[in-house]
């Protein structure tokens, strides 16, 4: 199985195998055909719109916490943002997790949707942020880097 990390503008570019999972708070209006964050739909290509994986998103503990990327840059500079308060508290939140239970979920959701769907190509989970790769303050550091300690190579997708 493989996992990528990627942003919503790429969405436009995904093939039908490519399944976008968001972990977004807020996923963009049109992920959702009829505004309902629990409801999955393909678009005009046939790529699914409106997965989300509860765990990756940014919790209560961190809300209210990012000041920005400009307060960060001004503060810690542009390779240091160890001490970003909301990283850190995503960073806690996330390795909280059992690598064991994230696989078993993906896996699930590509083994039915191989079951419903007559991919060409064997479908990859790509989860979604909103920042390019190149925007230092995006929590797909964080994703990576949980992956990598377990184990779990997880590159951006390059399309």
């Amino acid at each position: 199985m493989k996992i990528y990390t990627s942003y919503f503008y790429k969405i436009r570019f995904f093939e039908p195998y490519m399944i976008p999972i968001s972990t977004a708070v807020w996923d963009p209006s049109w992920f959702h055909k009829e505004k309902n964050s629990c409801f999955v739909s393909k678009d005009k290509r046939g790529v699914y719109n409106g997965f989300r994986y509860e765990p990756f998103v940014p919790n209560k503990d961190c809300k209210n916490l990012c000041s920005g990327i400009t307060y960060c840059l001004n503060r810690y500079g542009i390779n240091d943002f160890k001490h970003c308060e909301y990283f850190k508290r995503y960073r806690e939140q996330i390795n909280r997790l059992d690598i064991n239970v994230v696989m078993d979920h993906c896996k699930y959701l590509l083994d039915t949707l191989k079951e419903n769907n007559n991919f060409d190509h064997e479908p990859v989970i790509v989860f979604m942020f909103y920042e390019p790769p190149l925007n230092p303050c995006s929590e797909r550091r964080i994703i990576q880097e949980y992956f990598k300690n377990n184990g779990i190579d997880v590159e951006e997708l390059d399309i």
